[in-house]
């Protein structure tokens, strides 16, 4: 187990604890606000947040007991925190099962989103359109823009220092969107802020799947071509074997050669008879045994 500790004003800046646990839906460093235990007066709670490295922290404190229209005793002085710094633990996200105990035969119906509520009812598994889940798309989305936007600036040192920012920028970018999980509580999003985030998904995957298309048949059109043969293959005659026989013996023999041009017994030119012995021998020798 990780622990660490932080000041009074450093979890001030981060917002924590929050002023109130609906404001946790609008807090990019809060993550949670958990009811722990209820004294007279008081009550303990734990907070999850993120630092400034995007890793996951817990600490406890102190808050006022919420008794409908009014507060219940005086606010705890620092939050219940004595000294200067407040001890914190290293956590992260685990899903569980939680078992209920219900009469028998008595099963309860899933509680509905509210639409506009603070998100206290349970999303469906895996339902795409909870805030945590668009608020993760956006996270991501930003930070590939500020990665596009680092690649405009040349690479020199004047604009080292923005290109360094902008990818520092993606960088927690995209540790803050690991943080935002369908697991999280959904905020009760309306029908259309849910339309109009199918509708952008659609039309990216859309896109996307186009764009795979066609460069799938651009690829298939190259293959085609690459399979082709570059040249026609070209059919040998015994004019080609003579022509052939003709430059080799005149470069491995000379004298041979010009005894086979102009025989000396009758000056006739034998090249033409022994090329075409050579390719029926050529050709016997290619052609498989029956």
């Amino acid at each position: 187990m990780s622990h660490g500790t932080f000041t009074h004003d450093v979890l001030a800046a981060l917002g924590v604890p929050p002023d109130s646990p609906e404001d946790v839906e609008w807090s990019d460093t809060i993550l949670a606000d958990e009811h722990v235990s209820m004294s007279k007066y008081s009550q303990t709670r734990r907070c999850i947040f993120l630092d400034d490295t995007g890793t996951t922290w817990a600490v406890t404190y102190e808050a006022q007991v919420d008794a409908g229209d009014y507060e219940v005793g005086p606010p705890p002085d620092n939050h219940g925190w004595h000294g200067d710094t407040v001890e914190a633990v290293e956590v992260e996200a685990v899903p569980t099962t939680v078992i209920e105990w219900h009469p028998v035969g008595d099963k309860p119906a899933p509680t509905p989103s509210v639409e506009g509520g603070t998100g206290s009812s349970q999303a469906p598994p895996g339902d795409q359109f909870t805030a945590a889940v668009i608020r993760r798309s956006a996270y991501l989305d930003a930070a590939a823009e500020a990665e596009a936007a680092s690649k405009l600036f040349p690479d020199d040192d004047e604009c080292a220092a923005a290109i360094g920012a902008l990818e520092g920028l993606a960088d927690r970018l995209r540790r803050l969107a690991k943080h935002h999980t369908a697991a999280e509580q959904p905020v009760g999003l309306t029908w259309e802020a849910r339309a109009d985030h199918a509708v952008r998904l659609y039309a990216r995957t859309a896109i996307q799947l186009e764009d795979t298309k066609a460069e799938n048949t651009r690829l298939r059109a190259r293959l085609a071509e690459l399979e082709q043969p570059t040249t026609t293959p070209q059919t040998i005659t015994v004019d080609h074997v003579e022509a052939a026989l003709r430059g080799w013996l005149a470069h491995f023999d000379y004298d041979l050669h010009k005894a086979t041009e102009c025989s000396e017994d009758d000056g006739e030119d034998t090249y033409p008879a022994e090329a075409a012995d050579f390719f029926a021998r050529l050709w016997a020798a290619a052609s498989p045994s029956v």
